[in-house]
């Protein structure tokens, strides 16, 4: 995947700007201590002259993995894994999956079109 990035910091958010929304939410990430990094990507050898996706990281935890939010609200979670699948990898990776997508009050789901 090329990208291009750049720090969030100092982002500013209008009503105009289509990045606004990537912008804002880079921002508050920023606000949580974490590291946001706008991204645009190249489209048929042309960089994009807007972003796409916030790459987010815990500069405290850099371990904890990278998460990779798409314009579209689309989201990932690379994690380095234990390289192996024996038992204790077994057990880690369903403990750090459970942990993650079980969460005591899930934000609520918006409605989907029919």
């Amino acid at each position: 995947m090329n990208n291009t990035a750049k720090p969030a910091d100092g982002a500013q958010t209008t009503a105009g700007d289509p990045d606004s929304r990537l912008r804002s939410l880079a921002e508050k990430l920023r606000h949580h201590g974490l590291t946001a990094i706008l991204v645009s990507y190249l489209t048929d050898g042309v960089r994009n002259k807007h972003y796409d996706a916030i790459n987010v990281t815990n500069p405290a935890s850099p371990e904890r993995g990278t998460i990779h939010i798409e314009k579209d609200g689309m989201i990932t979670w690379e994690y380095p894994g234990p390289g192996s699948l024996d038992h204790a990898a077994i057990a880690t990776l369903a403990n750090e999956a459970a942990s993650a997508l079980h969460a005591a009050d899930p934000p609520p789901r918006p409605p989907t079109a029919t």
